[in-house]
Formats: structure tokens, C-alpha cells, sequence
């Protein structure tokens, strides 16, 4: 069963000085993805029996992170986009290597960072590892390459080749807003992962393919791109280059959309969709279009240890939480609110949550992979953390998916995480074996 969310609505009038509390603690929630207290209005009206049970794992060992050996360091050469055959061609000028093993490559004239890793020595080397896909993990939001440790550590282990990157906007890629002419979106990020991919994991052996694994919002960006949705406006639709690629895709603890907004469609009460639309408006005008109010707390407000305070919270199912929460992670963060301006991380925070939120898992798979084609057939692997209540596993997204996995042949499998909340493979790194099965099982 699923537990029920409580409701986290304030019973206070709003005051300007609890708009400032708003502001403030939206703010936290920006940068370590604590709960939206609109979300627990969208959820708390379902059932409790409303989410069939599925897979549940409780289990396991949990990994120590031992990167594997860097390709960044050593990746002389990429897919050259320009070339059908697919040959080779050395990096260009605007691909430049990290002092953190990563490199940074042009999206749009936008630096964007990111990681690639082959797998460790210490795996197992087999015929079959030929046949292994390589991984692409996708972060959620505000997070960046960092909170995948345990996660790839699993993969490279496993001898999968795993590739990480950082979106546009967040971690240590480029901030770009308005007057750049970037706004921000599902589709926007889509291409920026369906670009990467076309560069730099090399399609020489399509058979191989590639999985995309993604959390949270990152989820959303994955499936957009298997599917070419992020596409799907524009006159030519034939620029996608993962829906031919993509065999298989898992979602750690799926989001409705970039922003809560999305919650709004899979209301069906028409009066709660009303207030629930009239909370967004007033949120969005108050605080998150609110731009000196934004710099204010920004600048005033956030610290190293507000972060860390918060993210322990985040943690609070892991082992240790504390020790889960080291300065690797913490700075991972706050560095982007450092070491770009306040105006910069001002923008992308708004345009996040007041832009289009896009279209919603449900509304993609049934548009995309309900349909009797190829693309209908990729497997797709749902891990969520029962705790989660940023992404409650009986909201709409959970509700829907688990009920398709419920279907035989439906080519979705899912699985719960007990005790686990938003981020289970960094909290509870052993349920990464989830991950592992189901690659051997399903995709090679």
C-alpha cells in the first residue's frame, strides 16, 4: 500500500512576511529538491489503494563508488554530426576538458558540461560485454553529475560504458536566459541530450543502442528524447537521432513535467483545479517572477550549511545521512549559486518554474508508445522510492505507470524501493542492482 501524503498547505493567512517565507523556502527547494507544497494539494485527495503494488525490493549490498577510468581523458575523437557514415573526427575547439575529469562541449554556443566513464578494470569481461548498450544518466533538478556516484559506479562495474551531463542551466553548464534567447523547457533539454548523444556515443554498432536513465524531471527529458517529441513542433521532425538508437529507458522516481504546473492537468475535480491554478498564478507573481525578491534571498539567504541542513533532510532514509551528505555533494549545489551571478541563477530558477511545463509523461507514452511501431516496443523500468514526497508514487505519474506495468506485455516492469524517498540510488545505493537486472534481463 501506499501511505497517504500529508497536506502541507499553510492554515495562515498569507502575510508579506509568510510570502517571504514562500520565497525563501522555494528557493531551498530549488537547489536540493525538497517537496513543493502545491504537489502535496495536486496528491492529497487520491486514494490509497489507487496505486497497484508492484516489484518491491529491500534488499542488497550497497556499492562503493569507484569511478571508472575517465573517457574524457582519453576520448580523442567523436561522431562527427555532419558525416551519414558515421566516421570519426578529432574534438574541436569548443570541447575543453575539466579539472574534474569531465569536459565541457558546445550546445547552441553554450558550454555544457559532462562525464564519461568506461567501465573499471575490476569488471568482469565477457563476450556479452560486447553486447552491452551504453547508459546515459539524466539528472533532475538543480542537481548535476554528482548525485549519480553510487549509480555508475553499479554500471561500470557491471562493464557498461556510462555516459553523465550536467543540462543546460544547471551544475557546471552555462546559464543562459531571455536575453541569450534560451528559454528554458523539457524540449529545450531533450535536444540537448539527443545532440550529446549523436556526438559523442558512437553509433557505429547500432545493435548495442543506447539506455537513457533518468530521475525525476530527468525522466521527463528522457523519454521526450526516445521518443523525438522534443521534435515534434517543428517542420522537420527527421532531426532526432535517439528514437532510432534508444533500447531501453529507466526512470528513478519520474516527475510530471519541468515544473509542478503540470500537476494542474491531472486534476479532475474541476474546483481544485481552480484553486490549484489560482495558487500557481499567485506563487508565480509573488515570488518566482519576483526577481529582486529572488536576489534578495539568494544572496542573503542561501549557505553551504542551510544546503547541507537540507539536503541531510533530503537523506533522511539513507544508513547515514550525514555521511551521505559530504562536501562533494553540498558543494555540487552551491557551487553553481558561487561561481555564476546572482542575476543568472535569478533567471533560470524563474524561467524553470513559470515557463511551460510541457507535456506530461502520460500525455508522451500514450501519444508515442501506445502505438504499434517500434518505438512502442523499448522496455521501460520504473524504480521509485515509496517515501518520496516530491514525486509521491500515488500520484498521477506513479499511478499511471504502475498500472501499465500491471498490464502483461505492456513491456513496463516497476519497482518500489522501501524506505527510499526522491533520489533512492544515491540514498539507498543497493537498489542500483535493480538497474543491473534489468539491463541483463530486458535490454542486452
Amino acid at each position: 500500500m501506499v501511505p497517504h501524503e500529508r497536506s502541507t498547505m499553510p492554515s495562515t493567512a498569507f502575510t508579506p512576511s509568510i510570502f517571504f517565507q514562500i520565497a525563501y523556502a522555494c528557493c531551498i527547494l530549488q537547489l536540493v529538491q525538497l517537496p513543493r507544497v502545491a504537489s502535496f494539494v495536486v496528491d492529497g485527495h487520491r486514494a490509497l489503494n489507487s496505486c497497484p503494488n508492484p516489484r518491491i525490493r529491500t534488499g542488497g549490498t550497497p556499492s562503493t563508488f569507484i569511478r571508472g577510468s575517465s573517457i574524457a581523458t582519453s576520448l580523442q575523437s567523436v561522431v562527427n554530426e555532419d558525416n551519414d557514415d558515421a566516421t570519426t573526427t578529432i574534438r574541436s575547439n569548443d570541447e575543453a576538458e575539466s579539472d574534474t575529469g569531465g569536459f565541457f562541449w558546445d550546445f547552441q554556443g553554450h558550454s555544457c558540461y559532462a562525464e564519461a566513464d568506461q567501465p573499471t578494470k575490476t569488471s568482469s569481461k565477457t563476450s556479452d560485454d560486447q553486447k552491452k548498450p551504453t547508459v546515459l544518466l539524466i539528472h533532475g533538478f538543480a542537481c548535476s553529475t554528482v548525485y549519480w556516484r553510487e549509480t555508475r559506479a553499479y554500471l561500470t562495474e557491471a562493464g557498461y560504458t556510462v555516459h553523465l551531463v550536467d543540462l543546460l542551466g544547471q551544475g557546471k553548464s552555462a546559464k543562459p536566459g531571455r536575453n541569450d534567447n534560451v528559454i528554458y523547457s523539457i524540449d529545450l533539454w531533450a535536444k540537448m541530450v539527443d545532440e550529446y548523444a549523436h556526438r559523442y556515443i558512437d553509433g557505429s554498432d547500432d545493435e548495442n543502442g543506447v539506455v537513457l536513465v533518468g530521475n525525476s524531471l530527468g525522466s521527463v527529458v528522457a523519454l521526450s528524447a526516445a521518443t523525438g517529441d522534443c521534435y515534434n513542433d517543428e517542420t522537420n521532425s527527421n532531426n532526432a537521432h535517439l528514437p532510432s538508437r534508444v533500447k531501453g529507458l529507466c526512470f528513478f522516481n519520474c516527475g510530471v513535467g519541468m515544473n509542478t504546473q503540470n500537476a494542474i492537468k491531472t486534476i479532475s475535480s474541476k474546483w481544485v483545479k481552480s484553486i490549484v491554478t489560482v495558487f500557481f498564478d499567485v506563487l508565480n507573481l509573488l515570488v518566482f517572477n519576483n526577481k529582486a525578491l529572488l536576489t534578495y534571498v539568494i544572496d542573503e539567504k542561501v549557505s553551504k550549511e542551510v544546503l547541507r541542513n537540507a539536503l541531510i533532510s533530503l537523506y533522511a532514509y539513507a544508513e547515514d545521512p550525514e555521511k551521505k551528505v559530504n562536501d562533494e555533494l553540498v558543494d555540487s549545489f552551491i557551487d553553481p549559486v558561487l561561481n555564476d551571478s546572482t542575476s543568472a541563477v535569478v533567471e533560470v530558477l524563474s524561467q524553470i518554474y513559470t515557463n511551460e511545463a510541457g507535456r506530461t509523461p502520460m500525455e508522451i507514452q500514450t501519444k508515442y508508445l501506445s502505438k504499434e511501431d517500434n518505438r512502442s516496443k523499448i522496455p521501460i523500468h520504473l524504480i521509485w522510492g515509496d517515501k518520496d514526497p516530491i514525486a509521491p508514487m500515488s500520484g498521477a505519474v506513479g499511478t499511471f505507470y504502475s498500472k501499465l506495468a500491471s498490464t502483461s506485455n505492456s513491456g513496463i516492469t516497476f519497482e518500489v524501493i522501501k524506505d527510499a524517498g526522491h533520489i533512492p540510488f544515491d540514498e539507498k545505493p543497493e537498489c542500483n542492482s535493480g538497474l543491473i537486472e534489468w539491463l541483463a534481463e530486458k535490454i542486452e
